[in-house]
């Protein structure tokens, strides 16, 4: 009987075929910094001591991201889609 795992492909396997242009939800601030259209303006809409920062990325005056500062420095980026 062969193993449950047997026929699987291991990891690095699977990154050659690796798209390169994928970034996690949570990146660092750097990472969100460079990823900021010229055309756009970040709002604080909430910041508090000892609570996360919330900022709002618009562009053109549209909201296009909530931006989320977490507590051990990482950002949360939720992408606002408006269908037409």
């Amino acid at each position: 009987m062969k193993g449950y795992l047997s026929g699987r492909t291991t990891t690095k396997e699977c990154d050659v075929d690796k798209d390169t242009s994928f970034r996690p939800l949570l990146s660092t601030e750097k990472e969100q910094l460079d990823d900021t259209p010229a055309n756009s303006k970040i709002d604080v809409i909430y910041e508090d001591k000892d609570c996360p920062k919330v900022e709002v990325l618009s562009e053109d005056g549209t909201p296009s991201a909530i931006i989320i500062h977490l507590p051990d420095g990482k950002l949360l980026q939720i992408n606002c889609h408006y269908p037409s």
